[in-house]
This record gives structure tokens, sequence and C-alpha cells, in this order.
């Protein structure tokens, strides 16, 4: 004897397809709900604040270094005071190196020497010189 399906009527059909949509559109309106909820956490994290709020900016750190002990300067860029002072000039002379609208041409300078110093990532020389990505990352910046 061969099994055969039970012969299902046009309405049982029609029921069930309806469940079917019904679910689907359950699940679609959960899904809406969960990213909506996760839309409204994310946007709690966009609110813009500063982030390079420190009183010591790159150029007031580096005025510091240059009236400040010798030593401490040799330490944190490798070279003495008037090394320093001379290959500014020489590169303002020779090469153009010039301030722009928000960098003096000495903290290009000193942000390239520590950079050749320390070996420091991009986010650590922007937070030593208080400076955006944009800024740290310029190519007319690194000489």
């Amino acid at each position: 004897m061969v099994c055969s399906p039970q012969p299902t009527s046009k309405a049982r059909l029609d029921a069930l397809q309806r469940q079917k949509v019904n679910l689907r559109k359950q699940k679609i309106s959960a899904i809406a709900t969960v990213l909506g909820a996760a839309a409204v956490i994310m946007s709690g994290n966009r609110d813009k604040q500063p982030m390079h709020t420190s009183i010591l900016t790159g150029q007031r750190w580096l005025e510091e270094l240059l009236n400040g002990h010798s030593t401490q300067f040799y330490n944190q860029l490798g070279m003495k005071k008037h090394v320093f002072c001379k290959l500014l000039l020489e590169l303002q002379v020779k090469s153009g190196l010039r301030d722009t609208k928000n960098v003096k041409a000495e903290e290009q300078l000193a942000i390239f020497v520590y950079l050749c110093r320390t070996g420091s990532s991009s986010r650590l020389l922007m937070e030593r010189f208080q400076r955006s990505s944009d800024t740290i990352s310029r190519q007319d910046l690194t000489l």
C-alpha cells in the first residue's frame, strides 16, 4: 500500500500561508526594534567632545623645552638646543620650511625630530603635540 498525502483544503493552505506571512512580519518588526534600539544607543556615543584638551600644547611644550634645562631638551628631542635652532634655520633658508596657518615651523620640526627620536605612533604624537591626525600626518609637516 502506497501512502499518499492527505488532500488539504484550499482554506487550510491559505491559513498556513497567512501564518507564514505573519511570522515574517513579526521577525521583521523584532529586527527593526533591535536596530532602532542599537541606533539610539550608538547615537549616545556620538556626542562630539574635544579630544586634545591638555593645557600643554605642542608649541607650549616646545617653548618649555627651549626655555628649560638643556639636558631635558636633549632627553626629549635627542639633540642640543643650538643644533635644533641651527637645523630649523637651515630648513627655513634652504628648503622653504615655514609656518602654516596653525603650526609654527619650529613645532613642525619638533614633531619630526620627536618622531625620529622615539618612533612613536601617530596616536602618541597626536597626544604629545595636542594635534589632530590630519595635522600629524600631513605631507608638508613631515619635511
